[in-house]
């Protein structure tokens, strides 16, 4: 490798607004997450944790789907 090569340095001053605009997107679309599926035992489960929980007010963080993404919150 030669010492004065700055590798992609050099070619980022090449790189227009709108390509950057565009590569953000094409990374975001990649990592989205396909939707689960829940069938009717786990979301029994899920009901009966979250009522064991609120009947002894513990702390519960749920996760959730929401525009390609799985988001947590936690509640008491």
């Amino acid at each position: 490798m030669n010492v004065n090569d700055r590798g992609n340095k050099k070619w980022s001053a090449m790189t227009l607004p709108e390509h950057v605009v565009e590569l953000k997107k094409l990374r975001k679309e990649v990592s989205l997450q396909q939707k689960p599926t829940i069938d009717e035992q786990q979301f029994q489960e899920f009901n009966f944790r979250l009522a064991l929980a609120q009947k002894d007010n513990l702390l519960v963080e749920v996760s959730y789907y929401q525009d390609g993404e799985i988001k947590s919150v936690k509640a008491i």
